[in-house]
């Protein structure tokens, strides 16, 4: 007979695995974006506005605004790590592609570069994947007893 402790490991290694698995396709969604806006978008030159460095510099920051059918646009404190960020200063001009549709849908190359690194596209859906049939087979092992 199975005890408590061993189903709730086993159902939260489930879980585990089919959120990293969530978070493997927002990412991948958001990365098949970046990359339809990069080639059917429209470019503009937009300014850096602010550049946050962190002690850790996978943390940087950066903000950005744009200008597009007569109003300004922009993202806030993106998150794009530091080799994404290279050496952007505030001030300094930028490439932005946005969605003419809907202009406040942009994107700039350190955040591609970001969406691109091995982490968001290969280890949460590998990671997700071992963490479900870890679960599975053990939930399945478990229920043979």
């Amino acid at each position: 007979m199975k005890t408590i402790p061993e189903s709730i490991a086993s159902g939260a290694l489930i879980l585990i695995g089919l959120f990293m698995l969530l978070v493997a396709l927002a990412d991948y969604r958001a990365l098949r974006e970046a990359r339809r806006l990069i080639e059917e978008g429209t470019l503009a030159w937009g300014l850096v506005t602010e550049i946050r460095r962190s002690e850790l510099r996978s943390n940087d920051e950066f903000s950005y605004e744009f200008k597009a059918a007569g109003r300004i646009y922009g993202k806030h404190r993106i998150e794009v790590g530091g080799a994404n960020l290279g050496e952007f200063v505030a001030g300094q001009r930028i490439a932005v592609w946005y969605d003419q549709a809907n202009p406040g849908r942009s994107i700039t190359a350190p955040e591609r570069a970001r969406l691109e690194e091995l982490p968001s596209r290969i280890f949460f859906p590998l990671s997700g994947l071992a963490f479900l049939a870890f679960g599975i087979v053990r939930a399945a092992l478990r229920s043979r007893r």
